[in-house]
């Protein structure tokens, strides 16, 4: 059974006391003391808006000899500098406070241990962007003649990276949620991704978006 330790770095008391009866009534993962996360297989951390001490925090306990342990993070905000510097010392997985339902933090948790990170559509593009400016000048040239987007998908890929959900991707521009869903798994079928993050991530780092 997975050993997961949950980490209180917010102001809320109570929200590991939610969080921690999710993941042992449902996940079939057991909670370690708080105190002692080196036990721990996996990292679940609370907090509110990050601060550089917490990133800190995950460097010295996130690694752990031999490996990085993966880390789960729900938070208020998180910087685009701070985003790197997480991944970078295990974050695989990451979800807005407002956003966090039991049930979608089982999922991330559960994704992260099946080796699949989990992060919100604009990590995806912040992470993305700074790896382009790293890396821009050795990344493999992509085949735009075969893999080429029309304008409209265009539109909402770039909507989807800008934040905006179905709704509003559909009330922007004009077309029934049901059409953009149905752009976006063109998209995803046509060029064999995996889903909407892929897709927005293939169109940031083929440049059209």
């Amino acid at each position: 059974m997975e050993k997961i330790a949950v980490i209180n770095l917010s102001r809320d008391p109570l929200a590991r006391t939610g969080l921690v009866h999710t993941l042992w009534s449902g996940w079939g993962t057991e909670v370690v003391e708080e105190a002692d996360p080196a036990q721990a297989d996996m990292i679940v951390l609370l907090a509110g808006v990050v601060t550089d001490e917490e990133i800190t925090w995950l460097e010295r306990v996130g690694r752990h000899p031999g490996r990085v342990r993966p880390v789960v993070l729900v938070a208020d905000h998180i910087t685009e500098e701070q985003v790197g510097r997480a991944v970078g010392c295990g974050l695989r997985g990451f979800l807005f406070r407002q956003s966090a339902t039991p049930l979608r933090v089982g999922e991330v948790v559960d994704a992260v241990r099946r080796g699949e990170p989990d992060f919100p559509d604009a990590l995806v593009v912040s992470l993305l962007r700074q790896i382009r400016a790293i890396r821009h000048t050795i990344l493999e040239p992509i085949d735009h003649a075969s893999q080429k987007l029309t304008t409209r998908e265009v539109e909402v890929l770039k909507l989807i990276a800008d934040g905006c959900n179905t709704k509003e991707v559909s009330d922007k521009l004009g077309y029934s949620e049901r059409t953009i869903k149905g752009i976006i798994r063109g998209v995803v079928h046509r060029l064999r991704l995996r889903n909407r993050t892929h897709a927005v991530a293939f169109a940031l780092r083929a440049g059209f978006i």
